[in-house]
């Protein structure tokens, strides 16, 4: 409810959001790169029905820095 209320406010161009955020702009339209944990499927499927573009799927069990070599091979990419 708070991110539709965010919504209603003001159209951003973008949303960079985990859980429910992602889910109310994915909802409301608005591109948006969502942050899934492995065990929250939400997300998952609104990408594999062609509602969002960008979803990054993370274990929130895992630590940060284990995540280093996909950062470096995303930052590669641009």
């Amino acid at each position: 409810e708070a991110m539709q209320r965010m919504l209603e406010d003001g159209h951003p161009d973008l949303v960079v959001a985990d859980h429910g955020f992602a889910g109310a702009a994915i909802e409301a339209g608005v591109e948006t790169l969502s942050v899934a944990d492995v065990n929250d499927p939400a997300l998952i499927v609104a990408k594999a029905q062609g509602r969002t573009e960008v979803v990054v799927v993370l274990d929130d069990h895992v630590p940060p820095e284990a995540y280093w070599p996909c950062f470096q091979a995303a930052a590669g990419r641009f």
